[in-house]
């Protein structure tokens, strides 16, 4: 759904056991991601399943084995398909795009920094689908997102227009598909040649499952 939008996530692979995890890391190229693949688990940093940086085959197989027991240990009813073994983005500005459904207006983008910065710089813009490129830039001038994307106390900068391009490819999909009931693009990676989106959350409206 995401890639017929033009939102194309890091490569990812999944694995079901230990030493697959370990040979997906080496063909991913090391350091990689590692989180729970889990419907039942959708915070998975709450619930310490998630791992990056992890930098040899030996690390890979360690990491599976907590995870899933991590997984497992929050919620003892949770189905586990596997560990995803995901590609780590270069260092970047995180940002958040997601979708929410208001009973008023139906669905709604919000774009706000991500990650780290979700809790440390509680701002966001909210917007109503369709957006446009120009709309989708303003609204992230009015966050945080504005002055970390120029380049912050050394930090390069990133690439707002291809930001912007992902709220307004997220706008689409959320009037194309009323099903979502929510999505979060979490984080969107943004640097000087683009932007990477490291972690997808969907959710489905129960009539339409």
């Amino acid at each position: 759904m995401l890639e017929s939008y033009g939102l194309s996530p890091v490569e990812t692979r999944l694995a079901t056991f230990s030493e697959e995890a370990a040979a997906l890391a080496e063909e991913a190229g090391l350091p990689v991601a590692m989180k729970v693949d889990s419907a039942d688990v959708p915070h998975r940093t709450d619930a310490g399943a998630v791992e990056i940086g992890i930098d040899s085959s030996e690390a890979a197989r360690e990491a599976y084995e907590r995870i899933v027991e991590n997984a497992t240990t929050y919620d003892p009813a949770a189905r586990i398909e596997g560990v995803l073994v995901q590609s780590m983005a270069d260092g970047g500005i995180e940002a958040l795009v997601g979708v929410t459904t208001d009973e008023t207006f139906g669905p709604i983008v919000t774009v706000a920094p991500g990650g780290e910065f979700v809790e440390l710089l509680d701002d966001g813009e909210v917007l109503v689908p369709p957006i446009s490129k120009e709309e989708a830039r303003a609204a992230i001038e009015r966050t945080h997102l504005g002055t970390l994307l120029e380049g912050h106390r050394g930090r390069r900068g990133g690439d707002a227009d291809a930001l912007a391009a992902v709220v307004t490819r997220v706008g689409d999909l959320a009037v194309a598909h009323p099903q979502v009931e929510e999505l979060d693009l979490n984080p969107v990676v943004v640097d000087e040649t683009g932007v990477s989106i490291v972690d997808v959350l969907v959710r489905i409206g129960e009539e339409n499952d």
